[in-house]
């Protein structure tokens, strides 16, 4: 898997195309206003292009195609018609899956998106004089239904990760009282690990704690906040369950050895309130989160 189409909505609904480059994991920041303007410049190398207007940039929201799919939030500029925050979509914090926009968009342009990529693959092919690999990056995205067990082991795993984020939630709090995004993030995963029913506002919840981290990037703050965004984010969808509890448990660490509290320990902490089977499967050796305790 290589490239793969993009789609940014900008916040008026304004909807704009670009090409995901899945081998650097960037968005090329060339926005352009159909299909065919990204099937005509497929694979050109654009992304030093950049916003020079001087306009402040707008939010928008962004999903790619590739792999399964997944979205994110960045900003971008209209009138320059490029993306302005075009690095890499996890670190800004993204979510699999596609919001109902997406899905109400691909459902009419897959079949059309497919074809042109196959088409294209096959024109740079020539060009090149290699052989031909087809891509696979475009295609609806869909849902894998979850089993009893799995929706189990999510709801657990997604109490853990509040768990974790909250355990460090107040190295945010001291130094932004007035914001409680990130609280009210670990509040949402939590109602929904005792039985709630996921809906949009736990994107919304995530989305918006990520947005807190970085208003308050570089410190223990950023940390706490971002672990609050991915516990969230493991009530969301169960394929990715695993990755965001794992990220929650790591940024809180990283908020503990912010202020100075050893890792060690805060490790001991965590797997403490994780049953040693989904610690395992998390961690699983040789992977070690902390010193092994030597036995007398």
């Amino acid at each position: 898997m290589s490239h793969a189409n993009g789609v940014v909505k900008f916040e008026d609904g304004t909807i704009r195309y670009f090409e995901y480059d899945g081998n650097s994991d960037v968005c090329c920041p060339k926005l352009w206003t159909s299909y065919a303007g990204v099937r005509k410049h497929w694979r050109e190398v654009n992304r030093h292009r950049e916003c020079t207007c001087g306009r402040p940039p707008e939010p928008v929201e962004a999903f790619t195609d590739y792999g399964m799919g997944f979205e994110w939030r960045t900003t971008a500029c209209r009138h320059c018609r490029v993306i302005v925050g075009w690095g890499d979509p996890h670190e800004l914090g993204a979510l699999d899956g596609a919001p109902e926009w997406v899905v109400a968009l691909h459902l009419s342009t897959v079949e059309q998106t497919l074809k042109w990529q196959e088409r294209a693959n096959a024109q740079a092919a020539q060009r090149e004089g290699s052989q031909l690999v087809k891509d696979d990056d475009l295609r609806p995205w869909r849902t894998i239904p979850a089993s009893d067990h799995e929706k189990q082991n999510q709801r657990i795993l997604a109490q853990w990760a509040a768990d974790c984020a909250e355990h460090m939630l107040p190295c945010f709090e001291e130094r932004h009282p007035q914001d409680n995004r990130p609280r009210q993030a670990v509040e949402a995963v939590r109602a929904w690990a005792a039985g709630g029913v996921a809906t949009s506002s736990l994107r919304e919840a995530a989305f918006a704690a990520w947005a807190a981290a970085h208003s308050a990037k570089p410190s223990a703050a950023h940390f706490a906040a971002f672990a609050a965004g991915h516990a969230v984010a493991v009530a969301i969808s169960f394929r990715s369950a695993s990755t965001h509890a794992v990220s929650a448990s790591i940024y809180a660490r990283e908020a503990a050895s912010a202020v100075g509290r050893a890792i060690t320990i805060e490790c001991d902490w965590q797997r403490s309130r994780l049953p040693e089977r989904l610690w395992h499967s998390l961690f699983p050796p040789p992977y070690r989160v902390a010193p092994e305790k030597v036995k007398s």
